[in-house]
């Protein structure tokens, strides 16, 4: 509670003055055809999501007297430094709009390096498919695939998401709070902490963030928070012993991976690349179909809600 607390507000502090500097600086998304704001809007909203998270981590940490032995759970240091470079990887597109294929280049060899320092799907958990069925074990070429895709993939679907006001806010704040409850029930302590530092930063971004919105994550918050949810999927929703609940994974993260799934399934279909961007994501369907905003965002987030609540009761029952 107290890491929720502590990065619930040092985002909502540090967030005006990040967007000030934005606009000195002019480090704006400017509207199109495609983007719902109609205004200029800073759009390195993410750097105060990020340094709240951390700040209100190290500080949980720290309060909690046992720091050393935090420190030498490498897994878990391992993943902030992930965290970090995914973020950094969004604030250089934030800041000179780099090429996607280089971002998705950059995002495939830390998700490399990442498995080669044991952040992989290795061991499945299949008891939940049938009772003859316990664990698996997934040779190496096929856990570092599969690793790789679900980390950038996830990540991603989280950047793609970020379309309209709060949405992605929202959608991370019933995603971290489904997976605090999860990790802590698996005895996963350390990533119920990280979960609910991710949940007061989204929390407290939402407060600018919400219709209308005043500042935009940007990438550097997309990646980071895309990149934190694929990384407690991975570990925080695994039991010691029987490894990664895949179908949990999946029902906390359906709303993201659904839209994404979709958009590259219409844009090949269409013949052209996965990377254009477009006006074919869910959020921009409902709207299209005259939906309004508000009623979009309750809808998606509904649909979250409800497959987040399944994905409880299968783990706790």
């Amino acid at each position: 509670m107290l890491s929720v607390i502590a990065s619930t507000f040092l985002t909502i502090v540090l967030t005006p003055p990040l967007r000030r500097l934005g606009e000195r600086l002019n480090i704006i998304d400017n509207p199109n055809e495609r983007k719902q704001h109609k205004k200029p809007l800073v759009r390195i909203g993410g750097i105060a999501i990020f340094i709240g998270f951390f700040l209100a981590l190290l500080f949980s940490i720290v309060l909690s007297g046992d720091w050393l032995s935090i420190l030498n759970y490498k897994i878990f240091l391992i993943a902030i430094g992930g965290a970090f470079s995914f973020f950094l990887i969004g604030l250089f597109d934030d800041l000179f709009e780099i090429s996607p294929f280089y971002r998705l280049f950059f995002q495939v060899l830390l998700a490399i390096i990442l498995w080669g320092f044991d952040i992989r799907v290795q061991v499945i958990d299949l008891s939940w498919l049938s009772s003859n069925i316990e664990i698996i074990s997934i040779p190496d070429f096929f856990s570092l695939l599969i690793t790789v895709i679900w980390i950038v993939g996830v990540t991603n679907s989280i950047n793609w998401l970020d379309g309209l006001d709060g949405l992605a806010s929202t959608i991370l704040s019933i995603n971290s709070i489904a997976l605090i409850i999860i990790c802590l029930s698996f005895n996963n302590y350390l990533f119920a902490l990280y979960s609910a530092a991710l949940l007061g930063s989204s929390l407290g971004f939402l407060r600018y963030n919400c219709q209308p919105a005043l500042i935009l994550m940007g990438d550097c918050g997309s990646y980071f928070l895309g990149f934190s949810l694929s990384i407690i999927s991975i570990i925080g929703l695994s039991k010691e012993n029987l490894g990664l609940n895949p179908l949990l994974a999946l029902l906390i993260l359906f709303i993201p991976l659904a839209d994404m799934v979709f958009v590259i399934l219409n844009r090949l279909k269409s013949g052209r690349s996965p990377f254009h961007p477009d006006r074919s994501h869910i959020h921009h369907r409902m709207l299209a179909k005259g939906i309004s905003l508000n009623k979009s965002l309750l809808t998606i987030c509904s649909g979250s809600l409800c497959s987040s609540s399944l994905a409880l009761f299968i783990a706790l029952k």
